[in-house]
């Protein structure tokens, strides 16, 4: 082959160009996942809509800040205060991270430094 030609693209058994065209199962798969991907960006967009008009009455008796900072939690005055769940979600982040991270560096030391060569595939396998 000379130096600036084209190669000649390869074929698959079922005749159809590797590169160039799909066949019709890998197209309806392609359209599918497409179909799919945009149903859950859909729903998604539905589920903050929804949200968003479910908890308008609330923000607008109380107002944003208020209803984040608050710490009353009282249903029967319909008073509503998401702070003392704001802390605690942010404590138990911060502990999954204090235990978390810790591990997954040692772990991924242990498997890129430490781990004899049998034993290293397993275990980038399994982690």
């Amino acid at each position: 082959m000379e130096a600036g030609s084209i190669a000649p693209r390869a074929s698959s058994p079922s005749g159809s160009t590797l590169r160039g065209g799909s066949r019709l199962p890998d197209r309806v798969l392609r359209w599918a996942l497409f179909a799919l991907a945009a149903f859950v960006l859909l729903l998604l967009a539905y589920f903050f809509a929804r949200l968003y008009t479910e908890s308008r009455p609330v923000l607008r008796k109380q107002g944003f800040f208020d209803f984040v900072f608050a710490n009353d939690w009282t249903v029967a005055k319909g008073v509503y205060g998401a702070g003392a769940l704001l802390v605690g979600t942010l404590i138990t982040a911060a502990i999954a991270l204090v235990i978390g991270v810790p591990i997954a560096v040692g772990t991924a030391l242990f498997v890129t430094e430490l781990a004899p060569p049998r034993l290293r595939q397993p275990l980038t396998i399994l982690v």
